[in-house]
């Protein structure tokens, strides 16, 4: 995949964007899960790419990974984010969630 300059240019510009994203999301509670699943899928890649097992299965790119998967499996931005706020947004007289309830999976 590194030999194809147009994968190349994509990942350039993917990773960095990722990584400011997610992080954004992470860390003010907006579409918590969202962002900690492609959290979670960007640890993965890291992992894979870096695959060496002289020193263990288990690397800072695995335990990242964990640690993304734990975010969106407590839902972590009901907490103290903005999905809080987000759920409640009135739509139709509804909340939102209770109008659209696959916002929960997205929602943190």
């Amino acid at each position: 995949m590194g030999e194809n300059a147009l994968f190349v240019d994509f990942v350039n510009v993917a990773v960095p964007w990722g990584e400011v994203f997610i992080g954004l999301g992470v860390i003010v509670g907006l579409l918590t899960r969202l962002a900690a699943f492609w959290g979670a899928f960007m640890m993965l890649l890291f992992y894979l790419g870096n695959w060496d097992i002289s020193h263990g299965y288990i690397n800072g790119d695995f335990a990242y990974m964990l640690v993304f998967l734990s975010v969106a499996a407590f839902g972590a931005g009901r907490i103290l984010g903005l999905d809080s706020i987000v759920e409640q947004y009135v739509v139709g007289g509804q909340p939102l969630v209770e109008r659209y309830p696959w916002t929960r999976y997205l929602l943190g």
